[in-house]
């Protein structure tokens, strides 16, 4: 059993005394990755010192250390192939460990009078705690003892919690920080103490945050795997497209490269809510689909309920699963797993039956679709909610840049849009191969000049674009006299209508009225067929190559890999408030090329092959019913493999042809 594939079958990151107790029970309910929450910080301490374990209760029922507990916990799970993960918390600190460890104040962030400082996810009456900083020695060297401890007791993997920054100004900081400057040949300069989006010095610190949390994971890693190798690391980050003042400031692109899995603390739930509407998430699982692709690794969001259960829901359960396997990813559902009674698992079992008999069929795909949607990291880098914590009088917050020309919900609206249309999408992070026959600027605002020149290329060499609004208005944060992308857009300001032009090879529409938003805010079938329409035009086609007839709830996405593209079906109709599923009937895809077979599978029951019929100028495959979730199998001729013409042929060759690559965005 791989890594990946223990990935795929992850449980929630929130179970502690009921896991050990029912370890034979989760076990035998098919999961491939157990996260314990057992310890927080300096309970390490607490054990060393007294010899004794912070949960005591945990003797008298199990008649034995908590470590003893832990090693038999740790290597049940190791016996059936299943990954035990256990949390440590990077920064967070309860102030009630301060009282037995006065040496811990010494390793906290501080204001610029050199108080400690609140942690900033936590001012709000919760819970006291205080925030040690990754650039202090002594803070650094409790992280690497917790989580050698963790490693002695036989975890095969730790997740690093809030990983979030408040400014800090104490002196490890602030030598730290000029030594960052001088390493990008700029002058020493002292952390700033306000916001300021036209101060170099301000957007460097911005960056020297995120490096000082990624070079603090980096290092935690290496440390725990020069001991052993197959040491597992993740973090918790959260995707830039979630508003969360906690997280938000450090963009997730950046802190994820060290880890050996993302993980996403996302959004509520998906599935259908009481007025008949839709919860969906399908932005944030496909920009992290991107994210995770980009850098090699797997995804495991973290969709919350709003409020605890008392019950076990299995077909919410089922349904958070399915809609992580569209994007290729694992999912965890913090309350909806959090069980006390394991067996309840027997549930659910046939869906991590199901993801551990075609493991493979996921990871060796990507996504892959017709139709991208651009998310310009320079663009969100100007849409930080950067945040200075102070002791006196109150924690503030400090949001968005001086530029209101926020890019998340245009690009979720689009997603959005797309979804209800099923016409698969990806979003595209990297514009030397976005691998799609027509790309989205949903108002990319602070285009570069190195982007613009790339767009450009592309287009030229055939590639259709669709930009909205005041798309490469903006140069860092002030407003350009004209569009940089004037000469393919074919206007300088946003006009009054619509324009479509021709590029080269490609084709080109600009959208001045944003009505991805008015079709968000007013859901208008008219509207998005006729959006619809404009990115066929664009793209030069009568059709995308799979699109579908199917109610609003069922959500269609697709993988590719060499010779095969997989398209999954997800049915949103499970209630939110009483777990009640409604199946969907017969759902038809349309495409327009045959494949040689179609293979029909699902963890819901009995499946099989599925006919190909022609239709038109294409063909259509009929799946009888969905009740949460179908995985069909479109398997192509050999000559249909190796022409790989699942990819925008012009967009491949002509990264080929570039030498210079852009990995990350420009500051």
């Amino acid at each position: 059993m791989t890594f990946e594939e223990q990935i795929l079958r992850y449980t929630t990151p929130y179970q502690g005394i009921e896991a050990i107790q029912g370890v034979d029970d989760l076990l035998k309910g098919g999961v491939g990755t157990v996260h314990l929450s057992l310890q927080s910080n300096l309970q390490h301490m607490e054990w060393r010192a007294t010899g004794k374990p912070p949960h005591a209760f945990m003797l008298h029922e199990h008649g034995a250390w908590f470590d003893d507990v832990l090693r038999d916990f740790t290597a049940k799970c190791r016996g059936s192939g299943v990954l035990p993960v256990v949390y440590i918390c990077t920064h967070t600190l309860a102030a009630r460990h301060l009282e037995k460890h006065p040496e811990a104040w010494h390793w906290l962030t501080t204001d610029e009078k050199g108080a400690p400082l609140l942690q900033a996810l936590y001012v709000f009456g919760r819970s006291q705690r205080f925030q040690g900083c990754l650039n202090n020695p002594g803070w650094v060297q409790h992280l690497k003892e917790a989580s050698e401890r963790a490693m002695a007791v036989g975890f095969g993997g730790i997740f690093y919690d809030n990983p979030n920054w408040v400014w800090c100004y104490c002196r490890h900081c602030q030598e730290k920080f000029a030594a960052f400057l001088a390493r990008q040949g700029r002058e020493p300069a002292p952390i700033p103490h306000e916001p300021n989006w036209d101060d170099e010095t301000w957007q460097q610190y911005e960056m020297f945050l995120c490096e000082t949390v990624r070079g603090g994971i980096a290092a935690l890693s290496a440390h725990l795997k020069a001991r052993d190798p197959e040491f597992r690391i993740a973090m918790n980050t959260t995707p830039p497209l979630r508003i969360s003042p906690a997280v938000r400031q450090l963009p997730s692109f950046f802190l994820n490269e060290p880890v050996d899995w993302i993980f996403y603390e996302s959004s509520p739930i998906a599935g259908q809510k009481a007025d008949g509407s839709f919860a969906r998430h399908v932005d944030q699982l496909s920009y992290g689909a991107a994210e995770a692709e980009h850098y090699g690794k797997l995804l495991t969001p973290l969709f919350k309920r709003s409020t605890p259960l008392d019950q076990f829901f299995p077909n919410l359960v089922k349904l958070g699963m399915a809609d992580g396997w569209a994007f290729r990813s694992s999912v965890t559902l913090s309350d909806l797993l959090n069980l006390r009674n394991f067996r309840q698992l027997q549930a659910v079992k046939p869906y991590f039956e199901f993801v551990r008999e075609h493991a493979r069929r996921y990871l060796e795909s990507r996504t892959s679709a017709s139709v991208g949607i651009y998310f310009s990291w320079p663009t969100m880098l100007r849409h930080l909610a950067p945040r200075h914590a102070r002791t006196d009088p109150k924690i503030e917050f400090n949001l968005g840049s001086p530029v209101n020309q926020n890019p998340y919900p245009h690009f979720r609206a689009w997603c959005h849009l797309l979804a209800e249309a099923h016409v698969p999408f990806k979003t595209v992070l990297d514009l030397n191969d976005p691998g799609v026959d027509v790309l989205i600027l949903p108002e990319t605002a602070h285009v570069t000049e190195e982007e613009a020149a790339r767009l450009r290329r592309l287009v030229a060499a055939g590639m259709g674009l669709v930009a909205t609004g005041k798309t490469s208005l903006f140069d860092g944060s002030k407003e350009r006299e004209t569009y940089v992308l004037a000469d393919l857009l074919g206007a300088s300001r946003p006009p009054a209508a619509p324009v479509r032009r021709a590029f080269g090879s490609g084709r080109v529409c600009l959208l001045p009225d944003a009505p991805e938003l008015r079709h968000a805010e007013a859901p208008s079938p008219a509207l998005r067929e006729e959006l619809t329409g404009v990115l066929r035009w664009a793209a030069q086609k009568a059709a995308f190559p799979v699109e579908a007839d199917a109610p609003e709830a069922i959500l269609i996405t697709t993988l590719g890999s060499a010779g095969r593209t997989l398209v999954n079906l997800v049915n949103h109709q499970v209630s939110l408030d009483d777990d009640r599923l409604t199946p969907v009937g017969e759902v038809t895809l349309r495409l327009t090329e045959k494949p040689a077979k179609v293979e029909w599978l699902t963890p819901d029951g009995p499946a099989g092959a599925l006919e190909v019929e022609p239709e038109g100028h294409g063909y259509r495959v009929r799946v009888p019913r969905t009740e949460i979730y179908n995985l069909v199998v479109l398997d192509w001729s050999p000559v249909r493999a190796r022409a790989s013409a699942r990819v925008h042929a012009p967009a491949r060759a002509l990264a080929r042809s570039e030498q210079e690559r852009v990995r990350e965005p420009v500051v």
